[in-house]
């Protein structure tokens, strides 16, 4: 199975993760509302990705986890194309943050290569849609 619920907000906060620092290292900067009446306010420690932003990753991981649901794997094949569907919602949510936040230059590919395989490299982590889900409980 994908993961517990009690986990999906720690995973959800590193690929988040991914892709702010990613930004960071690159100085790009996002417009986004919510961050800017934060900033505004006096919060000095507001991430790029806040609010309505953060919210595309959640919103993506959520809604993939929930029409995958019934979606368990059977063969490795089966595996290898569910996680490939997952890194392309991530990787699909983070275009849509440039969007919304209003960046308007395109990303190198090399750079989409870098993101797409920091996200496999997370989710190896995490163990997903692992086969020994007896050893880590039925809700996995």
């Amino acid at each position: 199975m994908f993961l517990r619920e009690s986990e999906m907000a720690e995973f959800i906060g590193q690929v988040v993760d991914i892709f702010e620092d990613y930004l960071t290292e690159k100085n790009i900067d996002l417009y986004c509302e919510d961050r800017e009446e934060a900033l505004q306010e006096g919060d000095d420690g507001v991430a790029i990705i806040y609010g309505s932003l953060y919210d595309i990753v959640t919103d993506a991981i959520w809604y993939f986890k929930e029409e995958n649901s019934s979606n368990e794997p059977v063969t490795e094949l089966d595996r290898q194309i569910l996680l490939n569907s997952f890194v392309h919602t991530v990787l699909d949510s983070y275009r849509e943050i440039l969007e919304q936040g209003r960046y308007e230059e395109r990303l190198p590919n090399d750079d989409w290569n870098f993101l797409q395989e920091k996200v496999k490299e997370t989710i190896s982590n995490w163990d997903i849609y692992s086969f020994d889900k007896e050893d880590r409980g039925e809700e996995r």
